[in-house]
Order: C-alpha cells, then sequence, then structure tokens
C-alpha cells in the first residue's frame, strides 16, 4: 500500500516519471555492471486447470550502469 496512488501523483504534478523496465527469466543475469538496489524472496501460488501451484519468486531491483 505504500506506492498506493504515486503514479497519479507524479503526473498530477508534471513530474517524470522514472523509467521502469521489467523481464522474467529462467537464466542467470550477470550483476557485473550493475548495483543490487533491493532484493528478496517469497512463495506465491498460481491457478491453473482448477488448482493452485506454488511458485517460488526471486525479486531483485537492479541500478544499470548507463
Amino acid at each position: 500500500m505504500e506506492n498506493f496512488g504515486k503514479q497519479a501523483y507524479l503526473s498530477s504534478r508534471n513530474l517524470k516519471k522514472p523509467d521502469e523496465d521489467k523481464f522474467y527469466t529462467y537464466e542467470i543475469f550477470d550483476f557485473n555492471n550493475s548495483t543490487v538496489l533491493y532484493e528478496t524472496e517469497y512463495s506465491s501460488k498460481f491457478y491453473k486447470d482448477g488448482q493452485y501451484f506454488d511458485n517460488h519468486v526471486k525479486y531483485k531491483k537492479i541500478k544499470l550502469d548507463e
């Protein structure tokens, strides 16, 4: 709930919205040219064909060197 309304706040004040790229991968990502800002792991469930399945999620927020 902490970022609820964050986009509306930025757009209503004509502020530049940060660029955000999201991708999902099963491959190992090379972090040599980046800095991990935030990292967490959690379990979630997804629904398919009338059943719930466990899904292990690793979330990393990184800052890319440009």
